[in-house]
């Protein structure tokens, strides 16, 4: 089960800083991973999860 919610970001942010929704959902998702892994102490997979990113990557 995952927990879903929504961040407003104003449309002059989105155009002051040339992102698209799709950047800015990425972006916002990989923030809240770093910080449950660096201040909660959440597990990295869970963190990946949360990233939508994969938990190992290839070197």
């Amino acid at each position: 089960m995952m927990y879903t919610f929504n961040v407003n970001i104003p449309d002059a942010v989105l155009f002051d800083t040339h992102m698209s929704k799709e950047i800015s959902a990425s972006c916002a998702r990989r923030a809240t991973a770093l910080y449950y892994d660096t201040k909660m102490g959440v597990p990295l997979g869970y963190c990946a999860q949360i990233a939508e990113m994969p938990q190992k990557v290839d070197e």
